[in-house]
């Protein structure tokens, strides 16, 4: 709590400014927008399979891990997965986040 309490403020602006980015991308949608917390969740049009496909070549040819899988949503066609600012996200500009989605969803 003493280290983390302090950077919730600046997590949170990180957040914001992800979801600038993110926001009118297409296949994505911010829920909640803009986020209330640290923590967003985003609905990605994107079949599970290419979804991993990507996510796995994103991770061989570039040492970056994002999700290992997405979260079933009501509507067949939407996945989910959640997106939480901590000291790892703020390594990654807002338009370096929005690169990956990107990548993840194409």
């Amino acid at each position: 709590m003493r280290k983390r309490l302090p950077l919730m403020s600046k997590y949170h602006e990180h957040a914001l400014a992800i979801a600038d980015e993110l926001r009118g991308m297409p296949n994505v949608e911010i829920v909640p927008d803009p986020p209330q917390t640290t923590m967003m969740h985003l609905h990605l049009r994107v079949d599970e399979k290419a979804f991993l496909t990507a996510a796995r070549r994103m991770a061989e040819e570039q040492s970056l891990f994002t999700w290992p899988g997405t979260m079933a949503t009501e509507t067949p066609s939407i996945r989910a997965v959640e997106l939480t600012v901590g000291d790892a996200t703020l390594e990654f500009k807002p338009e370096e986040v929005a690169g990956i989605v990107k990548q993840l969803v194409s």
